[in-house]
């Protein structure tokens, strides 16, 4: 644009959102005619409404950006943004192929859902563990025990307060989740006994290395409070087993996320969308 656009043209132009090139054939400034003179005032534009292309502007560009400035210095355009190049999107299926998940104890999926008999391990959340415990109404009066018990999570909360358990026992088929779990329980039962005299919650917890399906010397006689988390299908394959050790107990059976096949539950409830069911056997 050569010469001078009226002010209302110039201002409808930037309504529209038209982009404003300035090009000049000599490469010089376009002219701003001072207020003194006549003619067109010079042009007042926010920043905010042009649009720049610094490769087609003169180095020295005057821009106006305020009707009361007299000497016509303008403030130079704003630095251009460049456009981002779009990475190649990664499809979640992508992503989970290139990792190969690993549970009981950086064992391969594939692996380890052959050692388990019954399930995977999938760790409880601790709210989740909470709420199994109150649901049983956990006391000192009770020995808990955890099928499935992966790192111990549940029989430490079992021991601890509110619950103060007399006793809790963890039963894992990985041997490697059974160490970790020891490992675990060593450094948090030191941390007990010293900030109590006298506590002998180091003592209260076991991990047995044990397959539930192939081990019949499973003594779960003193078992008051039992807690799991099995797939319906692991839970049905247990059932005959724990009516003939427990039957006739009263002891408070409660299940994660799956109610017992052929069961009646007592009372019922859910924890971060997990439902929970209460037995007494």
């Amino acid at each position: 644009i050569d010469t001078m656009l009226p002010t209302n043209h110039h201002l409808s132009l930037i309504r529209r959102r038209c982009f404003l090139v300035v090009n000049s054939p000599s490469r010089r400034p376009p002219l701003f005619l001072p207020k003194s003179s006549p003619g067109p005032p010079s042009v007042v534009v926010p920043d905010f409404r042009l649009k720049y292309s610094r490769s087609r502007l003169p180095p020295s560009f005057p821009f106006s950006t305020s009707s009361s400035d007299s000497s016509g210095d303008g403030k130079s355009p704003p630095p251009l943004r460049r456009r981002r190049r779009r990475r190649a999107s990664t499809s979640s299926a992508e992503v989970l192929a290139s990792h190969t998940p690993a549970v009981g104890g950086g064992r391969p999926f594939e692996e380890y859902v052959r050692l388990a008999s019954l399930s995977p391990y999938v760790p409880t959340p601790e709210p989740v563990g909470r709420a199994m415990l109150d649901l049983a109404g956990a006391s000192q009066c009770d020995v808990h025990f955890e099928l499935g018990s992966g790192d111990g999570r549940l029989n430490f909360l079992a021991v601890c307060e509110p619950y103060l358990v007399k006793r809790s026992v963890g039963i894992e088929v990985d041997v490697e989740m059974v160490e970790r779990a020891r490992t675990k329980w060593e450094a948090v039962s030191r941390t007990i006994k010293a900030n109590s005299d006298g506590d002998e919650s180091g003592e209260r917890v076991h991990f047995l290395h044990a397959d539930l399906m192939q081990d019949d010397d499973i003594d779960l006689t003193d078992c008051t409070v039992l807690t799991m988390y099995f797939v319906e299908e692991a839970l049905l394959r247990l059932r005959p087993m724990l009516e003939r050790a427990l039957s006739g107990s009263g002891c408070r059976v409660v299940t994660n996320g799956y109610a017992m096949p052929g069961w009646t539950e007592v009372e019922s409830t859910s924890c971060m969308g997990l439902p929970l069911y209460l037995y007494i056997l």
